[in-house]
């Protein structure tokens, strides 16, 4: 007979690999949000940012994990948060992104009708307001043609996969950008993609602080030398060089 007293085992581990950012309003947003969903899962948030360390360490329901000291990529951020996740599910919280009401309840559905070792996929897309013609083609290219045609998402989807996939594929790279692409790329040669409907609003800081027009451009920019080999840590300086948020 299970003891009532013992804590629930998480089924999904939420790993928020945190970025630089002084400014810790939308962490706490984001923490109100996971806070609303009750149910099987627990949140690691992975952090060397000291104004979020010292709010959230006494938060219910929140686990902190410092990353090695010269360890500062986001994919070994979220590597990290995998080898310390108990559940059977990690979740790679975008660390400017607020997950939808319901978000729990669809991945524990998909998760239970699906085969584990080829579990992963994405939430929907979105960002919070106000919402421009050009973010809204955003989304919509980011859902229909790279995530649902192509198959890789970026982490601002949300990414999910079955820790038993994670390790058959080899975990995270530990790249500072991209290392979503390289993710991705490793989890559909094994597994089944999804994208489930709930709506992930995502901040837009970067198209406000660049204009939408500059922002695309060093997006393209990126991309382009990505596809040419060049590597993410040489991409990474061009991508922050005007804005250090990763």
């Amino acid at each position: 007979m299970t003891d009532p007293s013992e804590p629930v085992k998480p089924i999904v581990s939420v790993i928020i690999p945190v970025g630089t950012e002084s400014d810790i309003s939308l962490y706490k947003q984001i923490y109100a949000a996971l806070a609303r969903e009750d149910g099987p899962k627990e949140v690691l948030w992975v952090s060397s940012n000291q104004q979020l360390s010292h709010w959230i360490k006494d938060k219910k329901d929140a686990r902190l994990i410092e990353p090695s000291e010269g360890k500062s990529s986001r994919g070994y951020k979220m590597q990290l948060g995998v080898a310390h996740a108990a559940g059977e599910i990690c979740l790679f919280h975008h660390p400017r992104s607020l997950m939808g009401a319901g978000w729990l309840s669809e991945l524990l559905a998909a998760h239970s009708s699906s085969d584990s070792s080829t579990f992963w996929g994405g939430f929907t897309h979105a960002f919070i307001p106000p919402i421009s013609l050009g973010l809204r083609f955003t989304s919509w290219y980011s859902n229909t043609v790279r995530g649902d045609r192509t198959q890789v998402l970026y982490l601002d989807h949300c990414i999910f996969s079955s820790k038993k996939l994670l390790s058959a594929c080899g975990g995270v790279p530990d790249e500072p950008v991209f290392e979503d692409t390289l993710l991705s790329k490793r989890l559909k040669k094994n597994g089944r993609y999804q994208r489930l409907k709930t709506k992930v609003p995502t901040s837009s800081i970067r198209f406000q602080k660049n204009s939408f027009v500059v922002q695309s451009s060093i997006n393209f920019l990126s991309k382009l030398m990505f596809s040419l080999g060049v590597p993410p840590k040489t991409i990474y300086r061009f991508y922050e060089f005007r804005n250090r948020l990763n």
